[in-house]
């Protein structure tokens, strides 16, 4: 009886820090970036950084589940015989090992180019997306150890032999793509390949953008310091701008937040509730893109940006359009509001789990408590 008392009561002593550990939980998302130091930057929600070495800072990077991917254009001599590949690496957020390796073609065969991979995006049906933005292209392959091209869209009827950022998101059945180095948000359907214009920023006197995101229904698109928002078939927004000269290049949706890295090394969050923009984390290096992972899933998120003239002006020095943010409850009119809190279930769930390691340090407390009770009543 001594002897299984003592056992439980050491169990429950080790095993509190695990239960802790659990109620504590993984944080609802880690933001994640790379910098010109090959540094994969993950910021959590505290502001507390940490760095993986041994990634490369012209990929972009692109997150599914617990893994992260970055493309690359590699080559090397074999038999006296120069190779070249685009090489798509899957690793692991937790630790950035290399899970696995795609190896794809890095010459378009039609016009004898190398292919400058500037982006990557993972689409549905086991394809891998490579966005070119030096010959204003995306190649579709399948995501295999040495993956077969599908095919190849052009963006341009002509290639204008100019780089420009590329970036893309999966939205239902389509790809969105930008851009085409004319202002254009472009929608590629992923059954048939069709490319379609999907949002024209060329009106608002934008034809370089930087970063691009989603959530809630609503794209997010940024120049070099403004931020715009839309729906499909919606009108441009204007919602917000960081400081001058640090260069948006990367945006991630959170909730109701929306995060922007900038090439000065800071992330910016955008308060999507009241547009307010406040520093969220500077000192972070030259950062490239910006994806968002999520250790218990995305966090849910309900807000509309509706148009109210203001005497605001963009970059182009024209009179632009604010946002006010409003919540729509089913079966009422939309209602003003200002805060919003998410809770992410997985957290609750990791509570509950705690209980029972708490049950137990509170079982093998009382059994020592009745033990030494015991033992002193006999002395």
């Amino acid at each position: 009886m001594r002897a299984a008392v003592l056992i439980i009561v050491l169990l429950t002593i080790l095993l509190t820090p695990i239960s802790l550990k659990l109620v504590i939980g993984e944080p609802d998302f880690i933001l994640l970036s790379v910098n010109r130091e090959g540094e994969l930057v993950k910021v959590y929600p505290s502001g507390n950084v940490e760095r993986l070495k041994g990634f490369l800072y012209n990929s972009g990077l692109e997150v599914l589940g617990d893994k992260v991917y970055t493309v690359e254009a590699i080559q090397y001599y074999k038999n006296k015989s120069k190779r070249k590949y685009i090489v798509v690496y899957k690793r692991r957020i937790s630790n950035g090992e290399v899970v696995e390796r795609f190896l794809f073609p890095a010459i378009d065969r039609e016009l004898g180019n190398l292919i400058t991979p500037s982006a990557i995006e993972i689409l549905p049906g086991g394809r891998i997306a490579v966005l070119d933005g030096y010959n204003d292209r995306v190649y579709i392959h399948r995501q295999e150890q040495r993956g077969s091209l599908i095919t190849t869209i052009k963006l341009l009827s002509q290639h204008d032999s100019r780089f420009q950022s590329m970036e893309a998101l999966v939205v239902g059945g389509s790809l969105i793509v930008m851009s085409d180095g004319r202002g254009k948000i472009l929608k590629i359907d992923l059954t048939d390949y069709g490319v379609s214009v999907l949002k024209d920023f060329e009106h608002v006197g934008e034809l370089t953008l930087n970063a691009m995101a989603y959530g809630s229904g609503y794209y997010f698109v940024a120049s070099r310091n403004m931020i715009y928002a839309f729906k499909e078939g919606g009108e441009i927004i204007p919602l917000a701008s960081v400081p001058s000269g640090d260069g948006i290049v990367g945006l991630a949706v959170v909730g109701s937040d929306l995060y922007a890295s900038t090439s000065k090394g800071c992330i910016y969050r955008v308060d999507l509730l009241t547009t307010d923009v406040k520093t969220f984390v500077c000192g972070l290096g030259e950062l490239r893109d910006l994806e968002v992972y999520y250790p218990h899933g995305p966090l849910p998120a309900r807000f509309t940006l509706t148009p109210k003239e203001t005497t605001a002006r963009g970059e182009t020095g024209e009179r632009a359009t604010s946002a006010t943010v409003i919540r729509t409850t089913s079966g009422s009119e939309p209602e003003i509001f200002t805060t919003e809190t998410s809770t992410s279930t997985s957290s609750l769930a990791g509570i509950e789990i705690a209980r029972e390691w708490l049950l137990l340090l509170a079982i093998g407390i009382l059994l020592a408590i009745i033990y030494w009770r015991k033992v002193k009543a006999g002395q």
